[in-house]
């Protein structure tokens, strides 16, 4: 990714995978546990299901795993699932993040309310360290998840100095609906284009009377107007 303004910018790379086979039909390419792609290949001639009738190959599918020439990816964690609460904490901030990213979801499918106060602190933590800065996050997510994100930890986070902090705890906003009083002050200094962005987004979500005040203020940020989402995300909000 290349940064864009507030988005980024792709370059397209030779493919991972080519075959003259026509059967050869990816349907799915994911990254594993264990830090290998995973694809899943339907392996049917047909490119859809064009007949109501299920006559279609059933047996033919498989999974290819891809890993770098010379590497042994493994995944030594076991089940993340049987782990205690205050381990899954640990998690937060190991250098896989698909770890990291399941211990959040474990957390908030648990909602164990006794590792609120360890999930705050980790994100107030998040700007201290890139360990600690990955933490913060997944430590919202699962914050969010566990309903313990309400409007005075949301008004913490919003002043938070990781603008990813901020960028996110304004999405998470947006997606219950839910309007904050600190929104249209964040909009009118906030210095993040990315953050900015996400402020026009959540407007779209909210209220007329909630959004309006939003919209007001991110108007005046003139240095976005050559950005290539910025006002289009403005004018749906207004729309």
């Amino acid at each position: 990714r290349i940064p864009k303004g507030s988005t980024y910018r792709t370059v397209d790379l030779p493919n991972l995978v080519e075959t003259p086979d026509r059967w050869f039909r990816p349907v799915y390419a994911g990254v594993g546990p264990d830090g290998a792609i995973y694809m899943a290949d339907w392996y049917d001639t047909r490119l859809s299901h064009v007949s109501p009738i299920d006559d279609w190959h059933k047996e033919s599918g498989r999974v290819y795993r891809v890993i770098p020439s010379g590497s042994q990816p493994a995944y030594r964690h076991g089940d993340l699932a049987k782990l205690s609460s205050d381990q899954l904490m640990q998690k937060l901030t190991d250098a896989n993040k698909w770890v990291r990213q399941r211990a959040a979801l474990e957390l908030g499918w648990r909602k164990d309310t006794s590792v609120v106060t360890g999930l705050v602190e980790t994100i107030d933590a998040g700007a201290d360290s890139e360990s600690k800065q990955n933490g913060s996050l997944e430590a919202l997510w699962a914050l969010n998840a566990m309903g313990e994100l309400d409007s005075s930890r949301a008004t913490r986070f919003l002043k938070h100095a990781d603008p990813h902090i901020r960028r996110w705890t304004v999405r998470l906003l947006g997606d219950r609906h839910q309007s904050h009083p600190a929104l249209d002050e964040l909009a009118k200094n906030e210095s993040d284009i990315q953050v900015r962005s996400q402020l026009a987004s959540t407007a779209k979500r909210l209220a007329a009377r909630d959004a309006i005040p939003v919209i007001a203020q991110l108007i005046r940020h003139h240095e976005d107007v050559d950005d290539p989402h910025i006002p289009l995300l403005i004018w749906w909000a207004l729309e």
